[in-house]
C-alpha cells in the first residue's frame, strides 16, 4: 500500500529538479524477484555494491547480478532474520539476527558465524551494531552487555548491569566518534565509556524523555539527536551542552520518532523526517538550507527508513524497494523525469514557457500539462496529444494536436478550444493529425500532417490553395517535419527529405538530390547556411540553394545520426539526437557531446520539443525536459567522468563442474589465474551506478583492436590459448566518442599437461624415435633384401648360367655334324636367347647394380648388340647428371624391360632401318626412341612387320604401359611427320 500512494504520488510531481550543485533522488532498478519484497535493512560496501536484507535473508547486488544468501548458500547465515546489518571498512558483511552473528569476509567469501553469547549457550540475540575506530565490531545484544570481535573473537566489552546502578538497564545503541570513546545509549541517556569504566554521561542535564538510536556525530565536534516526545537537539560532545533546534517545524515534531540523520556536503547535516522530507542544517550556524520542492515530494506520505552509505550517498529502503538520495554537480536542470523504471516516463513533444513562470507541455504521458516553474507542481489540462504550440499572441497559443487537429490555448484561463472550420475549405479532416506549425502571417500558418502540407487561415476557419504544394505528390503523401522561412524562400523538412520552396516562382526543388533520400527532422539556420537534422544521418549543412556544404555524424564525433531537434546561439549550435547532445561549433564544426553521464534525463531526445527562453535552451527527451545555460556549457569544458566499473565475478567451467568466484572486487591480483584443464570462462562486470549500464563496452587482450560486446556485462573466453594476458575493459559514452579505458586485469592461463612445453619436448623426442626406430628398420629389411637379391643372382648365375653354358656348349659341338645341324643350331639359339635373359633378370635383381650409371651401361650394351645382331643405324644419347645417383630396383628393372620392349619394337617396324634413342636425367626420368614409319606405323600389325627375329622382354604395347603404372610414370606413344615415337616419363 506504502508503494501504491508513493508512486501515485510520482505521478504527480516531477522527480528531479536541480542546479548545479544539489541532490538526485532515484530508485534503484532492482531485479523483478524483489519488487514484491519489504527490504528492511541497507548497507554499501566500499566499492559502493549493495548489501540488502528482506526475509528471505541477505541480497548483494552489484548493478547486473543479484547473489541471495540464506541458510542453505554457500556461505550460509545462521538466520534468515537479519535484524542489523553493517558494511565494515575492512570488506567484510556483518549481518545480526536473534539467532546470532555471521560475518562474511569478502576476500575469501567464507562465512564465520557466532551463534552463542561467549561462555554461554543462551542465544546471542543482536540489536545493533557499529564499527569502531579501529575495526573493532561492537555489538548490543537483548541483555546489558557490550560485546566486541577483535582478531576473530568474540568476547564481552563490558557489563553494564556492574558498570551502572540501577536495574533494567536497557543498552540500545553504541558508538565511537572520537577514539577510545565509546557512547553508550543507555535507557535513553548516553553514558561515555573509556577504558571499560563510564567518565561521564550526556548531556549533562537530564531530558524530558529518552534519546532515539539515529544520532548524527558531526565533524564539527557537534551531536544531533532526537528527544522522543521533545523534538530534535544540537549538543556540544566536549562541554555537554545541548540547545533545542530552533526551527517552526522542530515544534511539531513531538509525537514523530522516525527521524533520521545524516552527513551532507558542505559541512551541513541531513535531517530526515518520515513522512516529510529533509531539511539541511549548519549545526555551527545554524543557517538551513531547504530541499528542492521536487526532491521533497517524493518523501511525503512515504514511509522510508534511512541508511547511510558512503560518498555522502544515504539510502531509503521502504515497501518493495531502494531509493539513493546523492549529490550531484551538473550543468543541466531537469524537469518531470521518472526516478523508476516502473513508472511511465514523461515524452515530452512540446514545450512552451509563458512570462509568468507557468510551463505548457505536451507529453504522451498525461497529454497537456501545466507545471508551475515556482513550486514544482504540476496538473494535467486535458488529455491531449499536443505535438507542437505556436505562439500566436500575448495570451494565445495554436497547439497542433494528433488526432483534434488544430486547437486554440487560452493561457490565463488554462482553456482549449478548436480552430473554426469553415463551410467550404475547411480544415476539419484535412489537418486533424498535425505534426508542425510555422507562421506565414497574421492569419496564416503552415500546417504540417502526417500526409501533406496545408496554408491555413485560422481567422477564417480554410485552407488556402498553393497549386505548386497541392500538386507535389512527394510532398502531400510524407510526413511533415517542420517549415521554414526565409526570404521568399520556404524550407519544408519531411520524412520524404528537404525540399524548398519558391514562392515568387512557384518552382519546388529538392535538397541535395543526388544523395540518398533521407528523411529530415529539423532545421535551423546558422551563419547563413541551413542545418537540416536527418534520421540516420547526422546533420546536412547546405548552402541557401540546398547544396551540401559538410556532413556531420557519429563518425565525425556527433552523439547520434537521428537528430531530432536543434537550437542556435550565436555561432553554435545544439542538437538533440538519439544518443545524446551535441554542441557543434558553426565554424570549424567542433563538437561537445553530453549524456546521461552528465546527468540528462535521457539520452534520447523528441522532436519538435525545443526552446530558447531568457537566455536559457530547453529540450524534450523521451523522459522529461532538461534546461541549461549555452554559456555555462562552453566555459565548463568536456571531461566526462565514467562512472565506476569493477570485475564482480569470476566463472570457471570444467570436467569437474562450474565455479564462481565473487571475490574480484575486493582482491588485489598480481594475475587471475585460469588452471589447466579449464574449457570455458568468463569475467563479469558491473558497477553500483545505473548509468553505468548506458555505455557500450569494449575489451581486449595484448594490444590489438577493441571488440564490442555491446551492453552485455560479461567477457566469455572458450579455447584460449595458454599464456599471459592483459584483459583491458574499455567503454564509449556516445557513438561518436572515443574509446575509454576503464579496467585491465593481467590473466594467466596454464596450460593442460599436453600442452605444456615438456610434453611437447617429449612428444618430438618419441616422434623422432619412432622415426628413427621406423627408418633403421627399413634400412635393415633393404639390406635384407640387397643381400637376398645378391644371393638369388649369384646362385642363378652359378647354378643356371653354368648350365645353360654346358647345353650350349654340346649343341655347338653336335652342331658340327651335318646330320644334326638344323635341330642342333635350334638348341644353340634357345639356350644363348635363355642366356641373355638370365643375365638381364640378374642384372636386374642384383642389389650391387641400383645406379642410374648401372643402367645407362645396360642400355648401352643393349643398344651396341642389336646394332651387331640387325646391321641397324642407332644413335644413342644420354644428357643430365647420373653418375651418383641412385635407383630403387623396382625402376631400374622396369625401366629396362620398357627400354628393351621399345627398341625391339623400333627394330621391327623400322621403315628405313634406323632408329633413335635419348635418355635425359633431371627432375623426371625420360626416355624417347623414334624409328622412321611408313602409313601404318604405330599399329603393331603383323602384315606389315618385316620377319625380324624375336627377342625376350617383347610383350607388347600394354604390358608396356602396365609397368609404367608401377612407375607411376607415363607412357606415351605416337605417329608424327613420318617418324613414330615412344615417349616414357618416370618421377624419380
Amino acid at each position: 500500500m506504502t508503494r501504491t500512494w508513493m508512486f501515485c504520488c510520482l505521478c504527480l510531481l516531477p522527480c528531479m529538479l536541480f542546479a548545479h550543485e544539489g541532490l538526485r533522488f532515484r530508485f534503484l532498478d532492482l531485479p523483478a524477484s524483489l519488487r514484491d519484497v519489504s527490504i528492511t535493512h541497507v548497507a554499501e560496501d566500499r566499492k559502493g555494491i549493495l548489501w540488502f536484507s528482506t526475509s528471505s535473508g541477505l541480497h548483494r547486488y552489484d548493478g547486473n547480478r543479484l547473489l541471495t544468501f540464506d541458510l542453505f548458500s554457500k556461505p550460509a547465515l545462521i538466520s534468515n532474520a537479519v535484524s542489523c546489518l553493517l558494511a565494515d571498512g575492512h570488506d567484510r558483511i556483518w549481518a545480526g539476527t536473534p539467532n546470532g552473528l555471521t560475518m562474511i569476509d569478502l576476500h575469501t567469501w567464507k562465512a564465520t558465524s557466532w551463534p552463542y553469547r561467549p561462555g554461554s549457550k543462551e542465544n546471542l540475540v543482536l540489536k545493533f551494531m557499529c564499527e569502531g575506530k579501529d575495526g573493532t565490531v561492537y555489538l548490543i545484544s537483548d541483555n546489558a552487555a557490550l560485546y566486541r570481535i577483535s582478531g576473530g573473537q568474540l568476547t564481552e566489552a563490558a557489563d553494564l548491569s556492574k558498570l551502572l546502578p540501577g536495574k533494567n538497564i536497557q543498552l540500545s545503541g553504541v558508538f565511537e566518534p572520537v577514539k577510545g570513546e565509546l557512547w553508550l545509549l543507555v535507557n535513553g541517556r548516553f553514558a561515555i565509556m573509556q577504558q571499560q569504566k563510564i567518565v561521564r554521561y550526556f548531556p549533562s542535564v537530564e531530558m524530558k524523555d529518552a534519546i532515539t538510536e539515529k544520532v548524527l556525530f558531526h565533524e564539527s565536534g557537534k551531536v544531533i539527536f532526537n528527544v522522543a516526545g521533545d523534538g530534535i537537539y544540537i549538543g556540544s560532545m566536549a562541554t555537554g551542552e545541548v540547545s533545542r533546534w530552533k526551527h517552526p517545524l522542530n515544534d511539531s515534531l513531538a509525537g514523530q520518532r522516525k527521524i533520521s540523520f545524516f552527513p551532507m556536503h558542505h559541512g551541513y547535516a541531513g535531517i530526515y523526517i518520515n513522512k516529510y522530507g529533509f531539511i539541511g542544517l549548519d549545526p555551527v550556524s545554524g543557517k538551513i538550507q531547504e530541499s528542492e520542492p521536487e526532491v521533497m515530494q517524493h518523501f511525503t506520505n512515504a514511509g522510508m527508513l534511512l541508511f547511510q552509505g558512503r560518498d555522502e550517498k544515504n539510502y531509503f529502503s521502504f515497501n518493495k524497494g531502494i531509493a539513493v538520495l546523492e549529490p550531484v554537480s551538473t550543468l543541466f536542470r531537469n524537469y518531470l523525469g521518472t526516478a523508476s523504471s516502473e513508472t511511465v516516463p514523461y515524452s515530452v513533444r512540446s514545450l512552451y514557457r509563458h512570462t509568468d513562470g507557468a510551463w505548457f507541455i505536451g507529453n504522451y504521458r498525461d497529454g497537456l500539462t501545466l507545471l508551475d516553474e515556482k513550486t514544482g507542481r504540476f496538473k494535467q489540462l486535458a488529455q491531449r496529444f499536443v505535438y507542437a504550440m505556436l505562439p500566436w499572441s500575448k495570451d494565445t497559443l495554436l497547439a497542433a494536436t494528433e488526432g483534434d487537429g488544430l486547437l486554440w490555448l487560452n493561457i490565463p484561463q488554462r482553456s482549449l478550444s478548436p480552430v473554426r472550420s469553415s463551410a467550404t475549405g475547411g480544415i476539419t479532416s484535412l489537418a486533424r493529425y498535425t505534426t508542425s506549425l510555422c507562421r506565414e502571417n497574421d492569419s496564416l500558418v503552415w500546417a504540417g500532417t502526417y500526409s501533406g502540407l496545408f496554408l491555413v487561415n485560422v481567422r477564417a476557419g480554410r485552407t488556402v490553395p498553393v497549386p505548386a504544394i497541392d500538386g507535389h505528390q512527394r510532398i502531400m503523401t510524407a510526413k511533415i517535419n517542420q517549415v521554414m522561412i526565409k526570404g521568399s524562400l520556404r524550407y519544408i523538412a519531411t520524412a520524404a527529405g528537404l525540399f524548398i520552396y519558391n514562392t515568387a516562382t512557384g518552382e519546388i526543388r529538392k535538397a541535395a538530390a543526388e544523395q540518398p533520400e533521407t528523411g529530415v527532422y529539423c532545421l535551423r539556420e546558422v551563419n547563413g547556411r541551413i542545418w537540416a537534422g536527418t534520421n540516420g544521418r547526422g546533420i546536412l549543412v547546405l548552402d541557401a540553394a540546398g547544396q551540401p556544404v559538410e556532413t556531420l555524424n557519429s563518425t565525425g564525433g556527433l552523439a547520434g545520426n537521428a537528430v531530432y531537434s536543434m537550437l542556435s546561439d550565436g555561432g553554435y549550435l545544439v542538437a538533440g539526437t538519439d544518443h545524446g547532445l551535441s554542441l557543434v561549433q558553426a565554424d570549424n564544426f567542433a563538437i561537445r557531446n553530453y549524456s546521461r553521464l552528465d546527468k540528462l534525463p535521457s539520452n534520447e531526445f523528441n522532436h519538435s520539443a525545443a526552446l530558447q527562453s531568457d537566455g536559457r535552451m530547453y529540450f524534450g527527451t523521451i523522459n522529461g525536459f532538461t534546461c541549461f545555460s549555452l554559456s555555462q556549457l562552453l566555459a565548463a569544458g568536456t571531461t566526462h567522468a565514467l562512472p565506476p566499473v569493477y570485475f564482480t565475478s569470476f566463472t570457471t567451467s570444467s570436467n569437474k563442474g562450474q565455479v564462481q568466484d565473487y571475490t574480484l572486487p575486493y582482491k588485489t591480483l598480481k594475475s587471475l589465474e585460469v588452471q589447466p584443464g579449464t574449457e570455458y570462462f568468463s569475467l563479469r562486470f558491473g558497477g553500483p551506478d545505473h548509468e553505468a549500464r548506458q555505455l557500450q563496452y569494449y575489451y581486449r587482450l595484448k594490444e590489438e583492436e577493441w571488440k564490442e560486446i555491446g551492453r552485455q556485462p560479461e567477457i566469455s573466453f572458450a579455447g584460449l590459448v595458454p599464456g599471459k594476458y592483459l584483459v583491458q575493459l574499455a567503454a564509449r559514452i556516445t557513438p561518436g566518442s572515443p574509446v575509454q579505458p576503464l579496467l585491465s586485469l593481467p590473466l594467466t592461463v596454464f596450460p593442460s599437461w599436453y600442452q605444456t612445453w615438456w610434453f611437447r619436448i617429449l612428444a618430438v623426442l618419441l616422434g623422432a624415435g619412432v622415426v628413427w626406430s621406423a627408418w633403421r628398420y627399413r634400412m635393415r629389411q633393404l639390406l635384407k633384401e640387397q643381400q637376398l637379391r645378391t644371393k638369388i643372382a649369384g646362385d642363378l648365375h652359378d647354378e643356371v648360367g653354368s648350365s645353360l653354358t654346358r647345353i650350349y656348349f654340346q649343341a655347338d659341338l653336335l652342331r658340327m655334324k651335318e646330320e644334326h645341324t638344323p635341330a642342333l643350331q635350334k638348341i644353340a639359339d634357345t639356350s644363348r636367347d635363355a642366356l641373355t635373359t638370365m643375365s638381364d633378370m640378374v642384372w636386374s635383381i642384383d642389389a650391387r647394380f641400383d645406379t642410374a650409371a648401372d643402367l645407362v651401361s645396360r642400355m648401352r650394351d643393349y643398344v651396341m648388340k642389336l646394332q651387331q645382331d640387325l646391321g641397324l643405324s642407332c644413335s644413342f644419347q644420354v644428357t643430365g647428371s647420373y653418375a651418383e645417383r641412385a635407383l630403387s630396383q623396382m625402376i631400374r628393372q622396369n625401366f629396362f624391360l620398357i627400354f628393351k620392349e621399345a627398341v625391339n619394337n623400333a627394330a621391327r617396324y623400322t621403315a628405313g632401318g634406323n632408329m633413335s634413342i635419348a635418355l635425359h636425367f633431371g627432375q623426371q626420368l625420360v626416355l624417347e626412341v623414334q624409328n622412321p614409319c611408313d602409313e601404318h606405323a604405330g599399329e603393331y600389325a603383323e602384315e606389315h612387320a618385316r620377319p625380324l627375329r624375336t627377342y625376350q622382354g617383347g610383350q607388347g604395347l600394354q604390358h608396356m604401359r602396365i609397368r609404367a603404372g608401377r612407375m607411376k610414370g607415363a607412357l606415351e606413344t605416337g605417329a608424327q611427320n613420318g617418324l613414330f615415337t615412344v615417349a616414357l616419363t618416370v618421377p624419380w
